[in-house]
């Protein structure tokens, strides 16, 4: 007689159950032995349906899914798991499952015991079985919410998730910093600052994008939500604000988030044609942004469509001959100025921020030297299969060559970055002539585009003292043949709200000598 093929379904309920890996492998010795005791054989790679997966029937059991897909393409002739439990613990879905197998005819183990899936008394077992660790289950999941939400009311962790760079004292309920990952973030904070987009941050430190954006938006104040789930089981969802220690000081997470609210508009996407004042012009009469076009190879800012009459659209060329170096006079070179700060004045807080930086990246390489040998490991006990191992081995060696690359880099900054009081001083005054060479004409007629629009982009960031868009507002006025436009300049730098007020002519380019400075914004004409 030909003997049964098996497929095995082993599962655990936990992560955490699954790399420690104790479950998996018990009831994979023990399936063996039971195989092997019913004179059976094991399908090829016989581990596929075995993992972590939900134990309460919530989330889809994707490998009880696979397994189901494949019993009616005669890979095995036998499904056999250590327990019940092992099978599920959602009465639904094991009714369902259980009809699949029959149609497919597919034959029952629980262990050393084969179940009659046409056999009433059988299935009544099996139901029961599983219809107590259902019971178990939700119950279980329902008071250990109902423990996570206290927590979560009186300010303590109330799930493994914690905010990041925080540490959480079981024993004092207190909150801690981590101090590698604090200082991790005050560098990722300062090249965000200094320029750097949130995807090449990400890529720099081996992170997930969305995440670091949330993380410096959410999650480097004294302020962080704790978010409990608890609708199926009749406690909805519920949010509880928890103090926790600061990460970065506040006016640095004012600045980072509104950097990144401005990407919807200053920052917004990438721009298909080289208009420089796009996303900043906003009319005066009706608050709408204006937007690049090319009309017969001719660039225009046209109004958006709307209820305003005033205007349809402006050159480009008029506009930005006004304006551009009209903010060049007010505010000079700014970002220039302030990379030349940073590295022109290298204090001895720079340099532990990079020293630290290194002893962090050589923790991470440890780390991951570490994880590599693990799946090595878990490879060779066939706890991953050969394609698992690699692709998990791949993401480790990607991560390794960036955290080199970045110690090489530091490890050529720490080397460079010279020490003591003297060459401060002489770089202060090296700092001090380049930001009055940064303040010239001739350097305004030298900067390219991008230069350029990095230095409106400063000033355009963050909202006025209101809360209002900051932007370029432009007006015209009818009534005014000679010099019928005129716009407002509102912006912040470094915290520091900047206003400004100029006419122009749509004749022969020219700006009235006399600028005029207001305290109030000027108002709109009838």
């Amino acid at each position: 007689m030909k003997p049964l093929r098996f497929a095995p379904l082993v599962r655990v309920s936990s992560e955490q159950q699954e790399r420690r890996g104790e479950s998996l492998n018990v009831q994979r010795k023990a399936i063996e032995n039971y195989v092997e005791a019913l004179g059976g054989t094991l399908i090829d790679n016989p581990w596929r349906y075995s993992g972590q997966e939900h134990a309460t029937g919530i989330e889809e059991r994707e490998k009880l899914d696979s397994l189901l897909a494949d019993s009616g393409k005669g890979l095995f002739d036998a499904l056999i798991v250590y327990d019940t439990s092992r099978w599920s613990r959602d009465n639904l879905k094991s009714k369902q499952g259980l009809e699949t197998l029959r149609q497919n005819g597919v034959r029952f183990f629980c262990g050393m015991q084969e179940l009659d899936l046409w056999n009433p008394d059988h299935t009544l077992i099996l139901g029961i079985g599983v219809e107590i660790g259902e019971y178990q289950a939700k119950k279980q999941t329902r008071r250990s919410l109902e423990s996570r939400i206290e927590k979560a009311k009186r300010g303590e962790l109330a799930s493994g998730n914690r905010p990041v760079g925080r540490t959480w004292n079981k024993k004092t309920k207190q909150w801690g910093i981590d101090p590698a990952v604090k200082a991790k973030y005050e560098q990722i904070a300062a090249e965000f600052l200094a320029g750097k987009s949130i995807p090449q941050l990400a890529k720099a430190y081996g992170m997930d994008r969305r995440r670091l954006q949330d993380n410096l938006y959410s999650c480097m104040g004294t302020k962080w939500v704790q978010k409990i789930d608890g609708r199926r089981y009749g406690l909805g969802i519920q949010e509880f604000k928890t103090q926790i220690p600061r990460l970065l000081p506040d006016e640095t997470v004012q600045a980072i988030r509104c950097k990144i609210d401005a990407h919807k508009t200053v920052y917004h996407g990438k721009i298909k044609n080289s208009y420089l004042l796009s996303r900043m012009v906003i009319c005066g009469h009706c608050g709408r942004a204006l937007y690049g076009v090319t009309i017969n190879g001719y660039p225009y800012y046209r109004h958006e469509k709307g209820e305003c009459k005033y205007f349809t659209y402006i050159a480009c060329k008029l506009l930005e001959q006004a304006i551009v170096p009209h903010v060049f006079r007010l505010i000079g070179d700014a970002p220039a100025m302030e990379r030349a700060a940073l590295s022109a004045i290298p204090s001895r807080e720079a340099r532990e921020k990079i020293e630290a930086r290194l002893r962090q990246n050589k923790r991470d390489l440890l780390k991951i030297n570490s994880a590599i040998n693990q799946i090595q490991t878990a490879y060779e006990s066939e706890i991953y299969t050969q394609a698992e191992a690699s692709t998990r081995i791949k993401n480790h060696r990607v991560r390794k060559e960036t955290l080199q690359a970045e110690a090489a880099k530091l490890q050529t900054q720490l080397a460079n970055m010279p020490e003591g009081d003297a060459v401060i001083r002489r770089a202060r005054l090296a700092l001090k002539q380049l930001q009055e060479t940064m303040s010239t004409w001739r350097h305004f007629t030298a900067m390219n585009w991008d230069d350029k629009r990095a230095m409106l982009q400063m000033l355009f960031t963050a909202p006025d003292h209101e809360g209002n868009r900051s932007g370029v507002y432009l007006w015209k006025d009818n009534r005014n043949s000679d010099e019928p436009w005129y716009y407002e300049i509102r912006g912040t730098i470094g915290g520091n709200p900047v206003f400004d007020v100029e006419r122009f002519s749509t004749g022969d380019y020219k700006v009235d000598s006399t600028r005029t400075t207001m305290a109030s914004p000027l108002s709109a004409p009838a």
